[in-house]
């Protein structure tokens, strides 16, 4: 199969009883490098700033789980401060994939921009 392409895997049929491709282990992470939750917090609100959807630089601060949890954003606001890392790790090794657009970093004037449409801001 050539590298890095899972919807060549979808179509050929040597691959279809492949258990390696399919089945439970059929799930695949794509990433594009690692990414702190703190960090990307502060550079969105950096990019809002900057896009003039927020007035005054952003200030961060810490809050308690009670605190998150509690606010309007609920337990998603909580799950900022969680740890998590997924790894492209078997599609790489299995599918041969590579990442190849921006990063998330990259993106972020791009999603910003969205959001804020999306709000009709």
């Amino acid at each position: 199969m050539s590298k890095g392409n899972y919807k060549q895997a979808a179509l050929d049929p040597s691959m279809n009883e492949n258990p390696e491709i399919w089945g439970a282990h059929g799930y695949y992470f794509t990433e594009n490098g690692e990414h702190v939750w703190g960090n990307l917090s502060s550079a969105v609100g950096e990019e809002a700033f900057k896009q003039g959807y927020i007035k005054g630089a952003p200030d961060l601060r810490e809050w308690s789980i009670d605190e998150a949890v509690n606010s309007p954003a609920g337990f998603e606001a909580a799950s900022w401060g969680m740890n998590s890392r997924g790894v492209a790790e078997r599609a790489r090794k299995i599918l041969g994939w590579k990442p190849q657009e921006r990063s998330l970093y990259e993106e972020l004037p791009d999603i910003v921009r969205s959001e804020a449409g999306r709000l009709g801001l």
